[in-house]
């Protein structure tokens, strides 16, 4: 989320040259990847305190959050 912006948020990444990702874009990637039964995890590993405080960052994590909750559980294997 942090690096994985399109820019069309303007907020900087934590990389030079990228850019985070805005509340619009954590909601279609987040509805996409949760759309499909077969993921198993769904995991935002770097954390920033500046960018997880903006109000529309939580408010799209929290919609995010909430899609989650009803997305089917599935045991995490390994693809062999």
């Amino acid at each position: 989320m942090l690096n994985g912006g399109t820019g069309e948020s303007k907020i900087p990444g934590k990389s030079e040259g990228k850019f985070a990702m805005g509340a619009a874009e954590i909601r279609s990637l987040g509805s996409r990847i949760l759309s499909e039964p077969y993921f198993c995890a769904f995991l935002m590993w770097q954390y920033d305190s500046l960018y997880f405080s903006r109000p529309e960052i939580q408010a799209a994590i929290s919609d995010i959050s909430k899609q989650a909750t009803s997305h089917p559980e599935r045991a995490c294997r390994r693809g062999t």
